[in-house]
């Protein structure tokens, strides 16, 4: 999944962990996806049923909140309006059926 913000293109890729789905967010810079480190996780209690699109839009939700976490020297990045947050959630929804 791909999006921009502040006139950058970002990717999301959702991976599983046993029982935590993750999202890692890339920057994509001249068509190579480089790390960006942050990360949105969903941990499924071990006595629930596993739902991967259910999973995923946890994953994302983090990933989105951890955005605009601040960093290890208490720097707070410039985040996501409200308008990209939904822009995200609009993409999410057209390359994930559910």
């Amino acid at each position: 999944m791909f999006f921009q913000a502040n006139n950058t293109t970002f990717a999301v890729k959702f991976h599983r962990i046993g029982t935590t789905t993750i999202a890692d967010l890339f920057q994509v810079r001249d068509e190579i996806l480089v790390s960006t480190e942050i990360q949105g996780k969903a941990v499924l209690y071990y006595k629930d049923t596993f739902e991967k699109s259910k999973g995923r839009k946890v994953a994302l939700a983090d990933l989105i909140y951890q955005i605009s976490v601040p960093d290890a020297e208490g720097v707070v990045p410039e985040g996501l309006t409200k308008e990209d947050k939904a822009m995200i959630w609009e993409q999410y929804f057209k390359t994930h059926n559910k």
